[in-house]
Parts: C-alpha cells; structure tokens; sequence
C-alpha cells in the first residue's frame, strides 16, 4: 500500500512522460538514467507548482482529485501535506525504485517501480 501511495506522488512530478521512453522528461541530461540531482530538480518544480497559494502546505483544495491518493503522505495528519512531508515521501519512493543503490534510476528500475504503482 505505501509503495502504491509513494508511486502516486511520484507519478504527479512523471505526467506526461513517454512510455516508449520512461522518464524521458526527468533524465535532463539524456544519459539514459535519472540521478538523485535530476529527481530532487523535479520534486522541487512539481511541489511548486502544487503549492498554488504558496503558503508551504498543499490542501486538498489544490491536490483536488489527488487529494484521496495522496493521505497518507500526511504523517502528521492535519489534514495538509506539507513540503518536508512531500520531500520525504517522494525521497522514499526514489529510494525504494533504486534497486541497485547507485544514486540514479536505471530504465529498468523506473519500469518497475511504475509496475509497482498499478498493483
């Protein structure tokens, strides 16, 4: 269920990425990997975006039909994802779809964690 919910909120910084080539849009460099630099660069853009009033905490209100997949990156329940809650949950989610440890997503492991998102 956690990776479920972690491979959602990853999936809000991935739409719109091309499924002939995963993470296209993410791997700025086009070497064929997404690195911890490249990931964080788009944690950062997509937090901004999200957070539409700027106040550092996203409401349901700007999550709108996220909102319901994304509670339990609320851990401490107020009812709003705040950015140290948003970074923490998207650094898990990298954490976890890199399997081999080396710092970058490989083809293969964003394949696998965007697997792991659909069960």
């Amino acid at each position: 269920m956690k990776l479920a919910v972690l491979s959602a909120i990853a999936a809000l910084t991935i739409a719109g990425s091309a499924s002939a080539n995963p993470g296209k849009n993410l791997d700025s460099d086009g070497d064929g990997v997404i690195s911890q630099a490249e990931y964080d660069a788009s944690v950062q853009a997509s937090w901004t975006a999200l957070d539409k009033d700027g106040n550092g905490q996203l409401s349901p209100a700007e999550l709108g039909d996220k909102a319901a997949r994304l509670t339990d990156a609320d851990s401490d329940g107020d009812g709003q994802i705040s950015v140290a809650e948003y970074t923490a949950k998207k650094s898990a989610w990298f954490a976890a779809a890199d399997t081999d440890g080396d710092g970058a997503l490989s083809k293969a492991e964003w394949e696998a964690a965007k697997a792991a998102k659909k069960k």
